[in-house]
C-alpha cells in the first residue's frame, strides 16, 4: 500500500530530517549538491546531479 502526503507536509519533513540528521554531516564539504531525502524512512542520497541522489536511495 503505498501512503501519500500533502506536498506541504513531506517539504515540511524532508526539512526537519535534513536539520536534525544531514546537515551537519554533508553543509562543509559538499556545499551546492542535492539532497534527496525518504521521509518515511529517513535514508537519503547526495550528488551533484538531480538523478544521483535518488539512485542512492533505489540501493
Amino acid at each position: 500500500m503505498t501512503l501519500t502526503r500533502p506536498a506541504d507536509e513531506v517539504a515540511r519533513l524532508g526539512d526537519e530530517i535534513y536539520e536534525r540528521d544531514i546537515r551537519a554531516q554533508v553543509e562543509a564539504e559538499h556545499h551546492g549538491e542535492i539532497v534527496a531525502i525518504d521521509v518515511e524512512s529517513g535514508c537519503w542520497g547526495l550528488g551533484k546531479t538531480a538523478t544521483e541522489p535518488r539512485a542512492h536511495l533505489d540501493r
